[in-house]
């Protein structure tokens, strides 16, 4: 019996079930879900823009602009308008306004000067070593006591000047690596002297840098070259696949026989009948010999599954290729990602320059018994930064959700609908992203409140983690920290999951937060077997692709620039290094699409399966095949068990008779 007594037909029954769907996956008429958690992201999103225009209105924006000194008071302004809360009694608040720029004291970090304008003379080799060697004062020059105030910096007459450059209302030294710092030359000759004992290093480097274009290009047509690998694994995973799953007991077998023969084959069978003792390396080889057996075992009981995983990576690769612009909703997540990160960090800056000034004074640190002047961030402001931190958790596992069901509504009203789809701007996954802001939001928030304390916990247990390595903790507490971080990454992973396949399970039946998890234990943990076999088989293929793209693509290269004649083949491989590592980022961002519609398939296999008197994909031939192919195996595991119980139950009758005939 399955999860629905049948597809929508359009009866009130039906209409109770599925709503307005006339198929399952019928995303088009999808109903709104969890309405009083899309209000609480409504007002979660409000409470950021409300914090964002706080800051805004309320935060000393110029604070950003100006530097500030040893004191904290600020360059290029009137400080004697700050109002600071335990400033002592006859401290003098400085007008700083014709001082805009800020020069740091090479010989003490702790003095910064704000001055008229950046010293463009003395040299800042000659005051380190004066410092280091108190030799050649005579080169020294004081800093010009018209460039700053006087009466507020007493004691800035002590102070060299060398020469400096402006950069952002800061005199930043001006420095030449080979003349202004101390034994400079020295390490520009022993830097010299590395590369002269690479010969091929300052050829590798500029290598890299004539073939920048090429490089670029490369790694950009690894997605094309990915895409290709794609469609390719519809006809290669099945034989990938199996090449390594019968690899692995064949390898154990052949490893066992050249640990247990010693000599010829029939001299070890004489020599250990004659002694009736194993070698170490023999008794090895029986141990490897069982594991093999063992394995032979468990890949004959789970052959029709793994037929079915590798059908449904075929699949996915299909769904790809109909559903191309799947690969570029990521990039529009990342827009949205980007404009959220943006407001927060305003929002979190602005806020923090609208505390009041406090005059406090440091009793740690470079700037220990100088007094300075800091923001006073009282609870409230405390509070409202907090917020900022948690909801940019909140909006990140939001964001990543939303971008797994742009792309699953796509899957899925191909897979059950055999169409393209143009609904939304000329493509599904547009209209994904408006069904997951409007129909699906509080179906998503509710995913992202679940996920955003297990990523706060994560957070916790990585500061504890690292407290306990400066601290010196024991080693059993150190190992226990550990432990709790590794089970609560292994948890997180698992949860998120199960809140994407619940998404797809969502579009699939039409069902609110509640129904779709129990339809989550139903259709996709209740085989958990299949589950995490495609898991595992998905991860390989997709590692195993990752490296064939990068590699083909780095052979390309290397072929483009030695027939080129832009370098030999020795000058470009630091090159070639680049184009592989380049090109393994790039198709890692199409294979992570893949991989989420690997998944997806497979959520709607088996939600197909579940569905009493279904069939999907009836109008894509191509897939009916592969899809016919699926529940043909695992139709055929059930009748293959229906067998074997029969069998058993006619060898029982057999017996009883047989007890019951000679019984007497």
């Amino acid at each position: 019996m399955g999860v629905r007594s049948g597809p929508p037909n359009g009866s009130e029954e039906s209409k109770k079930e599925w709503g307005n769907y006339e198929y399952p996956g019928d995303v088009k008429h999808m109903k709104c879900h969890n309405c009083f958690c899309a209000i609480i992201f409504l007002i979660l999103f409000g409470c950021m823009i409300a914090l964002l225009v706080i800051g805004i209105v309320k935060g000393k924006i110029w604070t950003l602009t100006h530097s500030w000194d040893t004191h904290g008071f600020y360059c290029g302004y009137d400080n004697t308008q700050l109002d600071v809360k335990d400033l002592p009694e006859n401290y003098t608040k400085p007008n700083l306004v014709d001082y805009p720029y800020l020069f740091f004291d090479a010989l003490n970090v702790s003095r910064q000067i704000c001055v008229k304008k950046c010293p463009t003379s003395g040299s800042l080799q000659d005051i380190l070593q004066y410092n280091a060697t108190q030799t050649g004062h005579d080169k020294l020059q004081y800093l010009d006591n018209s460039t700053y105030n006087t009466g507020y910096y007493p004691d800035a007459n002590e102070t060299y000047q060398y020469t400096t450059k402006e950069y952002f209302n800061r005199c930043i030294p001006d420095v030449d690596l080979e003349k202004d710092i101390i034994n400079g030359t020295q390490f520009v000759n022993g830097l010299q002297q590395a590369i002269d004992a690479i010969p091929a290093l300052s050829s590798a480097l500029n290598s890299v840098y004539s073939l920048r274009w090429q490089i670029l290009v490369c790694a950009l047509g690894s997605l094309v070259i990915g895409l290709i690998w794609i469609m390719l694994l519809r006809c290669l995973t099945g034989c990938i696949v199996y090449f390594v799953v019968i690899l692995v007991p064949v390898s154990l077998i052949g490893i066992g026989v050249w640990l247990f023969v010693n000599g010829s084959v029939m001299g070890t069978i004489k020599e250990v009948v004659s002694t009736k003792k194993l070698s170490g390396a023999q008794i090895t080889a029986v141990v490897i010999w069982c594991i093999a057996f063992i394995i032979i075992l468990i890949i004959i009981f789970l052959w029709s599954k793994l037929k079915s995983a590798v059908a449904i990576i075929k699949v996915a690769a299909m769904a790809l290729g109909y559903n191309f612009l799947v690969i570029f909703v990521p990039i529009i997540t990342m827009i949205f990602c980007f404009l959220f990160w943006a407001a927060l960090l305003v929002s979190s800056v602005t806020l923090y320059t609208s505390a009041s000034f406090k005059y406090e004074i440091d009793n740690d640190g470079n700037d220990k018994g100088i007094g300075q002047v800091k923001f006073d961030l009282n609870k409230v402001l405390q509070y409202m930064l907090i917020y900022n931190f948690v909801y940019l958790i909140f909006i990140s596992v939001h964001m990543y959700f939303v971008n797994y069901y742009a792309s699953s509504v796509s899957i899925v009203k191909w897979y059950f609908s055999g169409q393209g789809g143009k609904t939304c701007c000329g493509c599904s996954c547009f209209f994904g992203f408006w069904l997951a802001w409007t129909k699906a939001l509080g179906t998503i928030t509710i995913s992202s409140l679940i996920m955003t304390p297990l990523y706060l916990f994560i957070i916790f247990m990585e500061y504890l983690d690292r407290k306990s390595k400066m601290e010196n903790a024991p080693i059993f507490i150190q190992f226990l920290i550990k432990c709790l971080k590794c089970c609560l990454w292994c948890f997180t992973k698992i949860v998120q999951y199960l809140n994407k396949v619940l998404f797809t399970i969502q579009q699939i039946f039409n069902t609110n937060f509640g129904p779709s998890a129990k339809l989550v234990v139903d259709v996709v943990i209740s085989d958990a077997l299949l589950t995490v076999m495609l898991n595992g088989i998905s991860f390989f293929i997709l590692f195993l692709s990752k490296v064939v793209v990068s590699v083909i693509t780095t052979l390309l290269f290397m072929i483009w620039a030695y027939y080129g004649k832009n370098s030999s083949i020795a000058g470009s491989l630091l090159a070639a290094f680049v184009v592989f590592f380049l090109s393994y980022i790039v198709s890692s961002f199409l294979l992570s699409a893949y991989d989420n519609i690997i998944d997806i398939v497979f959520v709607c296999y088996q939600s197909e399966k579940s569905i009493d008197g279904y069939s999907a994909g009836e109008a894509s031939n191509m897939v009916n095949q592969t899809i016919d192919d699926m529940k043909s195996a695992h139709q055929s595991e059930n009748t293959n068990n229906k067998v074997s119980a029969k069998k058993m139950e006619d060898v029982k009758d057999d017996k009883t008779e047989i007890a019951v005939k000679y019984g007497k």
